[in-house]
């Protein structure tokens, strides 16, 4: 997302946690080099990025880089929330499209992007008379790190009472 914008003329404010996910997550989570990656794609594109290191639960974190952003770059016109996470299991074993479609097996996840559609179509009432336009997108099944690590094999044993999950 950083990258297709920049090349389309925006300046970028990024966060990633690039480390560590809590234990139940079983995939690889994204590295420090990755998202060093990330900012030299998009300083490549000759437009400015402000990143930090920074975990999306962390409120005080998340003010300050957007504090520093609008600093440095006069202003947030669009916000992308693409952070995601999940981990394939019951509703009482835990600590995308699901946004518009309950997943099985995923009720935490499930919660959680019906939380963001819900949001986006709240702001997008209350910010409609000031010509402000909300949207929320929601890819299916996505190549990412989410299929690394154990994931398919707590998608197995996620799916063993109930199949629907199986084409994830």
């Amino acid at each position: 997302h950083a990258v297709k914008m920049a090349n389309e003329g925006a300046d970028i404010i990024a966060v990633d946690i690039a480390g560590k996910l809590p234990d139940c997550v079983p995939y690889n989570p994204a590295t420090p080099e990755e998202f060093a990656e990330t900012v030299r794609l998009v300083e490549a594109t000759g437009r400015t990025i402000v990143s930090a290191v920074v975990d999306t639960r962390d409120l005080e974190g998340l003010k300050d880089v957007v504090r520093e952003g609008v600093a440095k770059l006069g202003r947030l016109d669009i916000i992308v929330a693409n952070a995601g996470i999940t981990s394939p299991a019951a509703w009482d074993e835990i600590s995308a499209a699901a946004g518009i479609k309950p997943q099985p097996s995923m009720v935490h996840y499930t919660a959680s992007t019906h939380a963001v559609t819900g949001m986006a179509r709240a702001f997008a009432a209350e910010r409609g008379k000031h010509n402000v336009r909300v949207n929320s997108v929601h890819p299916g099944p996505v190549n990412t790190d989410m299929g690394t690590g154990d994931m398919v094999a707590e998608l197995g044993k996620a799916m063993e009472p109930n199949r629907a999950p199986q084409n994830m």
